[in-house]
C-alpha cells in the first residue's frame, strides 16, 4: 500500500524567527541536486495573486525555508530540505501565482 507523503513548507525571518507556514503550495516537491554537488534547489509555486503574494510578510530575499514530509514512517514529519529564498517571480494570466526558488544551503 503506497503512503501519501505531505510536505510541510515553514518560513523564517533572516533572524531566523519563525513567520509561518506556506499553505497554498501548488508544485510537487522536487529538489535538483547534482552528484558530488553542493546542494540543490527547490522551485516552490505558491497560489497567491500576482499583486499581492505576502512580499516583506512571508516572501523575501533571505527568509529561510525548512521542507518536510509526512508519511507513514515519520508522522510528526522529517525535515528534508532547508534553504534560502533567492528569487521570486509573480506570474500573471492563467496560471497567476508566485514562483519562489529556495536554494539550498550548500551554495
Amino acid at each position: 500500500m503506497a503512503t501519501t507523503k505531505n510536505y510541510i513548507y515553514k518560513v523564517y525571518d533572516r533572524s531566523l524567527n519563525y513567520i509561518g507556514t506556506w499553505n497554498d503550495v501548488t508544485s510537487q516537491f522536487q529538489t535538483s541536486e547534482e552528484l558530488n554537488g553542493p546542494g540543490g534547489q527547490v522551485q516552490v509555486t505558491l497560489a497567491r495573486p500576482a499583486d499581492d503574494f505576502g512580499e516583506g510578510e512571508d516572501v523575501d530575499f533571505g527568509f529561510q525555508v525548512k521542507i518536510y514530509v509526512e508519511d507513514g514512517d515519520d508522522i510528526n514529519g522529517k525535515l528534508v530540505f532547508t534553504g534560502f529564498i533567492s528569487n521570486y517571480t509573480p506570474t500573471y494570466g492563467e496560471n497567476e501565482g508566485l514562483a519562489v526558488t529556495v536554494m539550498g544551503y550548500g551554495w
